[in-house]
């Protein structure tokens, strides 16, 4: 899933929120980027941090080709 914003907050994600806070400001565009969310009582920053499965290791190959392409579009 791409989700393309012209500003907002962080979202939960700490590298996002650090930005955020550099730059004193939310006022700039990202893209996000997802395949997936946690299911059951997995915490989802452990989900996040461990090692694509096959599945997933697809599903995230095809989503950094279409974060690509879109990047290339939005510039």
């Amino acid at each position: 899933r791409l989700r393309i914003r012209p500003k907002g907050g962080s979202g939960g994600h700490k590298g996002l929120r650090s930005i955020i806070e550099l730059l004193d400001s939310q006022d700039f565009s990202r893209l996000r980027v997802g395949i997936d969310r946690p299911t059951g009582t997995l915490d989802p920053a452990e989900y996040v941090l461990q090692p694509f499965d096959e599945e997933d290791a697809a599903l995230a190959t095809d989503a950094l080709e279409r974060a690509a392409q879109a990047i290339e579009t939005w510039l």
